[in-house]
């Protein structure tokens, strides 16, 4: 029997929560298990007892109970807010207010609902509602992009006549648009459930001596994004990253490397355990001919000699036939045109089913930044662009093209 798909619905105080009875049923009919979480004064705009019918479970709003017991908890390990969010497949906050939408964007947890999505590793969906001057304000846009970028979705608003009057964007998105949203980011969950997928990232240091090595500006922020949204899409994620690259998240399989020929190794070892492989990892084009023993003299002049680095991305293909392949290529100074060519030509070296090719020479965009731009060369021959957007957006567009 197919497990039914668990959906949190969390919902905050503003005017729009009335609408949210409408949705849990909405939900329930499609098949969800549903329960519902509310923040403090939601009561105040729907009715508790709606809710709870609706969803055919208690609704939980308070961190502590009349009857909170610490001992209980400590003897039975179970805390309700941390075991929501471990069964929730998704969560959608509906309406989001302005006030929630800060805490998550900030990572704040006073109330069941804030600590419940802070606790989880499935997707959030976010569906704002507020005043349009509320939403035009440069905090929320703020809160909105920080959201994003930390792998929130953000569904909404819509346009149109207000509760407070005022006529623009800053309605909550119609219910059956919600439900809408809900269903796809469920089966997107689902898509990559029992496949295997590696993704490396992070910049190799080629040492020179004991203390200097030649590297590069890649942070990983990149290849993190993609790990995360693959763990989101049901995946099963094993992450090759840079020794001082950024962790990702979630609880992966993970291993770390210093040097090109380190990441060799770890490829050559395990890439025929998966299904999928996203070489993001910014390997040295060009590495020391001689590595110096101990620490060179800086009073001295150094000559020093470069040989051309491991083009480690060619060989995956030979070493796994049936892997599919999404390589990445950093480019300087190149047009959208320029770059699907250097493209096509990294597609035909790698044998790639995709080719991500990024610009690395403005300061908003490539090694280090926390935005990336892409044009995407694909085996069937498309060329697809995805513009630019915080790496978690760009990740989230990335596997949907090429998964």
């Amino acid at each position: 029997m197919k497990k039914q798909p668990r959906v949190i619905v969390g919902v905050t105080s503003g005017i729009a929560a009335f609408k949210t009875v409408e949705l849990v049923r909405r939900l329930k009919r499609a098949g969800m298990a549903v329960r519902v979480i509310v923040s403090p004064y939601t009561f105040k705009m729907v009715a508790g007892e709606d809710l709870a019918k609706a969803s055919g479970h208690k609704v939980y709003g308070k961190l502590f109970e009349a009857n909170f017991d610490y001992k209980k908890v400590l003897k039975t390990r179970v805390v309700d807010h941390i075991k929501l969010a471990d069964e929730a497949d998704l969560i959608v906050v509906v309406p989001a207010t302005a006030n929630t939408m800060a805490k998550l964007a900030y990572g704040l947890a006073d109330n069941f609902l804030t600590t419940t999505v802070l606790a989880a590793t499935c997707p959030v969906l976010v569906c704002p509602s507020m005043n349009v001057n509320m939403w035009q304000h440069p905090a929320v846009k703020n809160n909105v992009k920080r959201l994003k970028d930390l792998g929130y979705l953000i569904l909404g608003p819509a346009e149109g006549r207000l509760a407070c009057g005022w006529q623009g964007k800053g309605r909550l998105e119609n219910i059956v648009a919600v439900v809408k949203e809900v269903d796809r980011l469920l089966n997107a969950s689902q898509r990559l459930k029992g496949k295997k997928v590696l993704v490396t990232y992070g910049a190799t240091r080629e040492p020179i001596d004991r203390v200097r090595a030649i590297t590069n500006p890649s942070s990983g922020k990149m290849g993190a994004a993609v790990a995360e949204t693959l763990y989101r899409r049901g995946a099963e994620v094993s992450v090759f990253r840079a020794e001082n690259a950024v962790e990702p998240r979630y609880r992966m399989k993970q291993a770390t490397f210093v040097e090109a020929r380190d990441l060799d190794r770890l490829i050559s070892r395990e890439i025929t355990k998966f299904d999928i492989c996203f070489q993001v990892a910014a390997v040295g084009d060009f590495m020391p001919k001689t590595t110096y023993p101990g620490k060179l003299d800086s009073a001295k002049p150094l000559k020093l000699t470069l040989t051309p680095g491991q083009k480690i991305v060619t060989k995956i293909k030979r070493l796994a036939p049936k892997i599919k392949l999404i390589a990445f290529k950093a480019e300087y100074g190149l047009n959208p045109r320029e770059m699907a060519a250097v493209g096509k030509v990294k597609l035909k070296q790698t044998r790639a089913y995709a080719v991500a090719v990024n610009d690395v020479s403005r300061p908003d965009r490539g090694f280090g930044t926390e935005t990336n731009e892409l044009v995407v060369v694909l085996k069937s021959g498309k060329i697809k662009k995805i513009p630019l957007a915080g790496k978690n957006e760009v990740a989230e567009k990335l596997v949907d093209m090429v998964l």
